[in-house]
């Protein structure tokens, strides 16, 4: 788990020079690559740090759940930002 917060927490610097416009093409590719690179050291733990905690016959199920509520909160995302937009 602590791989997955250093990733989340090394990756945070790389979003905001994207997201307020203030580097152009060169810096920018860097900083997609930089937060890329971090955000794929957090998914690749993602279901190690599951385990960590999860005893192993209940794992299929709790991968289950788990894969179940991250497709439904990007959905509920995907249906709030829409109506957001609308407003």
């Amino acid at each position: 788990m602590m791989t997955q917060a250093l990733g989340l927490f090394l990756g945070v610097p790389f979003i905001f020079p994207d997201r307020l416009d203030i580097v152009r093409a060169g810096p920018e590719t860097l900083s997609m690559f930089g937060f890329g690179f971090f955000k794929g050291l957090y998914d690749a733990n993602l279901w190690a740090s599951l385990y960590d905690v999860v005893h192993p016959e209940r794992r299929a199920t709790a991968l289950g759940f788990m894969n179940a509520i991250g497709w439904l909160g990007g959905a509920a995302a995907s249906r709030d930002h829409r109506v957001a937009a609308q407003h």
